[in-house]
């Protein structure tokens, strides 16, 4: 029997069901084989559990019918207190310590390769897929293998170049069968016999036959996978989490953005140059179901590309997280301390999703805001006597008001200090949450040769003097010791106001200067900062766990699946009367457009129409009545920031992902329907594509 008599028997055999339904069975049994025994082992391992009864014994509870002295009392008081706070950061401990022997970054490569493999097997080319991986692997063990070996010189003082290298044709050839394996089953997908899923199969042809297509694709999966040999291991691990998962995410939604902005382009705009579209319009095929049909392609496309991706950087995360941080001899096992502060940053701050509050700002009641406006719009009536009292005006003039009163809350004298509250606490209390305090301190211009000393007093756990570079925002952790639950109180009558619940409040003082400095010498002022200081609207915050990296990693693929089936909409509709390069250009334009609407919105807020001596300047006026339209337009989207939200390990919620789903899919609908309007009213019979 020849070669391809061999090929062309097994090629045969993977495409039989029985051995569909037998390696099915097979890949199915072995995951989940794997992933029992990988649980098993894990909890059979013993538990990390940092005991506070070891060095600091329970104080025990004084007797009802005890009579204590004030002093008494405030030390029993300070003493459980104490002891409080080092259990709920024992706890805090103990739970970061508990992730390494989570199975769930095990199970969800198991999930993930066996899913490929099914995949792969139903399609047909589990023989060929199984092949190819083999091929992969037989390369990339040896390289791997070396690079751990301390018994040949060269290959030690090559150590970081041989496992990069193994790392990266493993990247490479798993992206490359995960896409093409998706890619199959997406065609697979869009089999059904109707003009939409016909047209949308087409161009699901057509991304890997187009030029451009083939260079975005391999410029996605080649630079993904070389993306994690681009980290220094000499950096802090949560730097390096946070450098990949900004470039992993933000970087190749940029790269599939632009390819779905091609893709969708060209493939209305060629067929129509090249006359293609005359078969297709002589099925017949409705104008709705041709943009539909194209738009479903590219979306489809997008989809598959965009799992990849994420599926990549989700693993790679998660085998990152299992590396050694700083200070740590070996994965969470700290040198001289439970938890290194690397481990606890990465851990609380950045693989999670936090939520946050900010202090309550004191606002006036709505009679004396309205005598307030009535004032300031009396005094601008005076320097403008041509000035309209309209209702744009006052709802300027209020948001000024608010500005000015927010900034006067916010700033704090030399030597002074003020305590802002923070509620909305309760659960963080009670489920023992770690919190973290960010703030941000400016000074004059915030020159970043100058630091400040700033005090901060938290309950329970005294003053905190930190040294704060102007303008940058720091942090460190607070425990919910700290949180005071604070009771309604009733009327004069004796009942609660409808609704009223126990509230969780966290009292913060800041001093502008440095308490220990006061203490040593009251009477000098040596310790004050000798200028005001501010803080700015995003410069206070307090935020904790409220949901998993994984769930949060999850509703970002979404938002960003739903902002790329925008962008295939922008490039169908363009090309529908444009050609190629007028429609990439209006195209590109919008989604640069998009990107930074919101920084366009914040400019606008600066830019006047007139000069320094009042006189209207008619091209600002113009530029205003263009940006002010578009800004407007793309502010959801540019409001949608997913990458960001991950980086930084802030909660992006069902309602989030619901607004955008209703934001752009109304943008889109819009489209869609000028898009049909325009192609009923095409001669395509006599265009020529010029």
């Amino acid at each position: 029997m020849t070669l391809r008599e061999r090929l062309s028997q097994l090629n045969r055999l993977q495409h039989g069901l029985w051995f569909k339904l037998v390696a099915s069975g097979v890949i199915l049994a072995l995951a989940i084989a794997a992933g029992v025994t990988y649980t098993v082992w894990r909890h059979a391992q013993p538990a990390p559990n940092i005991d506070i009864s070891s060095f600091i014994s329970k104080p025990p509870e004084p007797a009802k019918d005890a009579k204590l002295t004030p002093e008494e009392a405030r030390e029993a008081q300070f003493a459980k207190e104490r002891y409080d706070a080092l259990a709920t950061t024992a706890k805090t401990y103990n739970a970061i310590l508990a992730r390494e022997a989570d199975p769930t970054v095990v199970w969800a490569r198991l999930a993930i390769g066996a899913g490929l493999a099914l995949g792969a097997v139903w399609i047909g080319l589990g023989l060929t897929v199984l092949f190819i991986s083999t091929l992969v692997a037989a390369l990339t063990w040896p390289l791997y293998a070396l690079g751990d070996s301390q018994s040949w010189l060269w290959a030690a003082e090559h150590r970081r170049t041989l496992q990069d290298s193994a790392r990266f044709i493993g990247g490479v050839g798993a992206l490359t069968l995960s896409f093409f394996i998706l890619m199959q089953a997406l065609k697979l997908a869009l089999g059904r016999s109707s003009p939409v899923t016909a047209i949308a199969r087409n161009v699901v042809g057509e991304a890997v036959r187009m030029r451009v297509s083939i260079i975005f694709i391999v410029m996605l999966l080649f630079g993904l996978a070389s993306l994690p040999g681009l980290l220094d291991d000499a950096t802090p691990l949560r730097y390096r989490v946070q450098s990949f998962l900004q470039y992993g995410t933000g970087g190749t939604f940029w790269v599939i953005a632009i390819l779905v902005l091609f893709l969708a382009v060209g493939s209305v705009a060629f067929e129509q140059r090249d006359r293609i579209i005359w078969q297709t319009m002589t099925k017949p095929v409705a104008p709705w179901q041709y943009i539909l049909g194209k738009w479903l392609g590219v979306v489809g496309v997008a989809a598959v590309l965009l799992s990849v991706t994420a599926a990549g950087v989700f693993l790679f995360t998660g085998y990152l997280r299992n590396q050694v941080a700083v200070g740590e001899v070996t994965p969470y096992m700290a040198r001289n301390q439970p938890v290194t502060e690397d481990r606890l940053v990465l851990e609380t701050q950045v693989l999670t999703a936090r939520a946050s509050v900010t202090p309550d700002i004191p606002t006036l009641t709505h009679d004396d805001e309205e005598r307030e406006i009535d004032k300031m719009v009396a005094r601008a009536k005076q320097g403008d006597q041509f000035l309209q009292e309209t209702q744009e005006v006052r709802d300027k003039i209020r948001a000024t008001l608010r500005d000015e009163l927010r900034a006067q809350y916010m700033s704090i004298g030399p030597g002074q200090q003020k305590t802002y509250y923070f509620t909305g606490l309760k659960a963080v209390k009670e489920n023992d949450r770690p919190m973290t305090l960010r703030y941000k301190v400016s000074i004059g211009a915030d020159d970043p040769r100058q630091t400040a000393r700033v005090s901060f007093y938290v309950p329970n756990a005294g003053w905190r003097v930190q040294e704060v570079p102007l303008g940058q925002a720091l942090t460190f952790a607070v425990l919910p010791t700290s949180i005071e639950i604070v009771k309604p109180e009733p009327d004069k009558d004796g009942k609660l106001p409808p609704g009223a619940a126990e509230e969780g409040v966290l009292a913060l003082t800041i001093a502008n200067g440095d308490r220990d400095r006061y203490l040593e010498n009251p009477e000098s002022d040596a310790w004050k900062n000798p200028e005001s200081m501010s803080i700015p609207p995003d410069g206070l915050e307090i935020s904790f766990p409220a949901g998993g990296y994984e769930s949060n990693f999850f509703r970002v693929m979404i938002v960003l699946w739903l902002k790329l089936a925008f962008l295939a909409m922008v490039g169908v509709w363009a090309a529908t009367y444009l050609s190629f390069s007028v429609a990439s250009l209006i195209a590109f334009g919008t989604f640069l457009i998009a990107e930074s609407a919101s920084f366009l919105n914040t400019s606008l807020e600066y830019f006047n129409a007139d000069d320094a001596k009042g006189n209207i300047e008619y091209w600002k006026v113009l530029v205003r009545a263009i940006s002010v339209p578009i800004a407007k337009v793309f502010k959801g989207y540019a409001e949608l920031r997913p990458t960001a939200n991950l980086v930084d390990g802030r909660m992006l919620d069902w309602a989030t992902v619901a607004t955008a789903a209703l934001v752009l899919g109304a943008l889109s609908a819009v489209l869609y329907a000028v898009a049909v309007h325009i192609f009923r009213k095409r001669e395509l019979a006599t265009y020529s594509g010029q």
